[in-house]
């Protein structure tokens, strides 16, 4: 790291690249005498160009990572924050924004040897509605990386965060990428599972309330991610995490492995197929259009996305593709 060592008599500079709702997580969570924040987000007419004069300590990047066309996770802009952050600045790096274990690997490969230890993911487990109470509050932080950056990283927290947890839990970035995508894609594999016994439960009369409190009460199971409609009044599951990053996963499971071979989870297709049934008939909300999450099923994903690609072609050039 720059400048000064780790101390908690020195004024420490921490940026955060993406001011949303994780970005202003990360700003509660380091509220510090010590710490000096500056966001970086288009909304301030702000830059990463900034922080050369800025000169950081840390730098947390809480970029979108909204889904492609093609059902991937698009990190341009995450990808984009690391390497300039690397660049322009002496500060470690640590990624909260979710993404999938080969945009790790694309950030690996486009990194200088030199910067390998100021880079870490650090995904992040919150709710939109309670971000900052999630942040402080978590059980543990998962950190990927070498072991010099994520043990810098937790020093950082234990010094300057109001987080209640020391809890570390120290892995490489792809493991903690496969960490955070196995959680919500459990999680909403979850709720389908509880919509459909919902529909079961109510076809013979019987109380969903009842049954599906008092299953809860196994800890095996849980009472979360159990309740039929959710909070936001609907079935299944929606909002831009769960859609978004269950599908990424299936999306990347698809690709070859190391061998060559696939190792698809189709029971993320089947989860998907069932949401869309349930999710279908509401409107978008904002956080849903803004990541540009569809409802569709999935044996027509791909005639949605042909059609879709032909009518962002007829905008930019006033006449559709020819087949």
């Amino acid at each position: 790291m720059n400048n000064k060592p780790l101390s908690p008599k020195n004024q420490f500079r921490l940026a955060i690249v993406g001011h949303g709702f994780v970005g202003q997580a990360v700003e509660y969570a380091f509220t510090h005498p010590l710490v000096k924040s500056y966001a970086v987000d288009p909304k301030y007419n702000t830059s990463i160009d900034d922080l050369k004069e800025f000169s950081p300590h840390l730098v947390f990047v809480c970029a979108p990572t909204p889904q492609g066309e093609d059902g991937k996770v698009d990190a341009t802009i995450v990808i984009d924050a690391v390497q300039k952050s690397l660049i322009h600045t002496d500060a470690l790096v640590v990624v909260k924004s979710t993404i999938t274990p080969d945009v790790v690997d694309r950030i690996y490969s486009s990194m200088d040897s030199k910067h390998i230890d100021r880079f870490v993911y650090n995904p992040e487990f919150l709710t939109e509605s309670n971000a900052k109470a999630d942040f402080v509050n978590a059980d543990y932080h998962v950190m990927g990386g070498s072991e010099s950056a994520t043990q810098e990283l937790s020093e950082i927290y234990d010094i300057f965060s109001g987080c209640s947890s020391n809890d570390y839990h120290y892995m490489t970035a792809f493991e903690a990428s496969f960490v955070k995508y196995t959680i919500n894609s459990y999680l909403a594999t979850k709720v389908t599972f509880f919509n459909q016994i919902y529909d079961l439960i109510n076809a013979y009369g019987c109380s969903y309330n009842i049954i599906s409190r008092t299953v809860g009460l196994d800890p095996r199971v849980g009472i979360g991610h159990t309740r039929v409609p959710g909070f936001d009044k609907k079935r299944g599951f929606g909002g831009a995490c769960l859609p978004k990053d269950t599908n990424a996963l299936l999306k990347f499971s698809e690709q070859t492995d190391e061998d060559g071979e696939v190792v698809s989870m189709d029971i993320l297709e089947r989860v998907l197929d069932i949401n869309t049934r349930y999710r279908k008939h509401y409107e978008l909300d904002e956080r849903e259009r803004v990541n540009n999450i569809t409802f569709v099923n999935f044996g027509d994903r791909n005639e949605h996305n042909e059609q879709t690609k032909k009518e962002q072609q007829t905008q930019d050039d006033g006449d559709p593709i020819e087949e």
